[in-house]
């Protein structure tokens, strides 16, 4: 029963923590930290600002890719949405995070690296050049995610619905 007292102060300490960059692991805390002075109005220890639905919606849609590059799938996945959950229900008192919409808009599109158009190409009997991408040594960033990275952020997506 001795421990009792450093177990309540530790959980103390969790839960009045207002920074959610103190939250979450170190892979997000600069993509955490830089999109919210991007995408709001709120201080970086201003938990109740930073967890408004708005705010949330609108930091989410600025660091996911960041995020996912910084940390991967899996530990955006199992890490960091978990820690910006619990800080947001702690800031709140239970209330979640809002819901974020996963589908798939036209500005979130991988693109190859061979600079292949992004409309539809003719249709001819003849194959085009922009119908056929050519392999590469160094894809780009968005291609480098591949089928991989759109799981995680289709996962990171539904993975914020269930902070509502």
């Amino acid at each position: 029963m001795r421990f009792t007292p450093l177990i309540v102060a530790g959980l103390a300490g969790l839960a009045t923590a207002q920074r959610m960059s103190d939250a979450v692991p170190d892979c997000a805390v600069e993509c955490l930290e830089d999109g919210i002075q991007t995408a709001t109005d709120c201080a970086l220890d201003d938990g109740d600002c930073v967890c408004e639905v708005d705010n949330y919606r609108n930091t989410y849609d600025v660091i996911q890719a960041c995020v996912l590059l910084a940390c991967g799938a899996a530990r955006s996945i199992d890490e960091v949405l978990p820690a910006a959950a619990g800080f947001c229900s702690s800031v709140t008192d239970g209330a979640t995070a809002p819901p974020v919409d996963d589908s798939p808009s036209p500005t979130t599109a991988v693109t190859s690296s061979s600079g292949a158009s992004q409309t539809p190409a003719p249709t001819t009997s003849e194959p085009t050049a922009e119908s056929t991408p050519s392999p590469t040594d160094e894809p780009d960033a968005a291609s480098a995610v591949g089928p991989a990275g759109a799981v995680g952020l289709a996962a990171l997506g539904l993975g914020l619905l269930v902070l509502l």
